[in-house]
């Protein structure tokens, strides 16, 4: 199984970035992990939150075609636990096509275009994260899911 996440923006935190790379490397033994940042213009950080959702929206539209395995970490999206989680990535696994792209959208949130080309939408608390923190805590959990498939000691219930 592909395992895609995308980001706006680079982890701009040291500690998450270490974090990341630590998951990311255990993610492997389980799947192909692509990690792609999709990078916003310095420019950016003149225009009004609005603005800068729409473009980050349009940036997505472009890099990932909509379909059904993709889902957003969307404050707003449905809870799942960890085992629910491991549920949800074996049945894509066996009846998607073989690519999972979860989304994990900038400090503003999804434009309304982006909503609606993905609908499916996860969160992963109804805490709101910051969009750098997200990360760390999506790549545990996903990391966290695969053991619980394959039955490894990892997740206590």
């Amino acid at each position: 199984m592909k395992l895609e996440i995308v980001l706006i923006d680079k982890t701009d935190q040291a500690y998450l970035r270490t974090g990341l790379d630590l998951y990311a490397k255990r993610l492997q033994h389980y799947c192909r992990l692509q990690i792609t940042t999709l990078q916003s213009p310095a420019a950016w950080g003149k225009l009004k939150p609005e603005e800068i959702k729409q473009r980050q929206g349009e940036q997505l539209l472009k890099r990932v075609p909509p379909g059904q395995n993709v889902y957003r970490l969307d404050e707003g999206g449905e809870q799942l636990s960890s085992r629910q989680l491991a549920g949800l990535i074996e049945k894509e696994d066996l009846y998607g096509t073989g690519t999972l792209t979860l989304i994990i959208g900038g400090p503003y949130g999804f434009s309304h275009e982006a909503q609606a080309a993905y609908p499916k939408a996860l969160s992963l608390s109804r805490m709101t994260f910051s969009h750098q923190m997200v990360r760390l805590i999506l790549l545990e959990q996903l990391y966290r899911a695969f053991t619980i498939i394959r039955g490894e000691p990892y997740h206590h219930d």
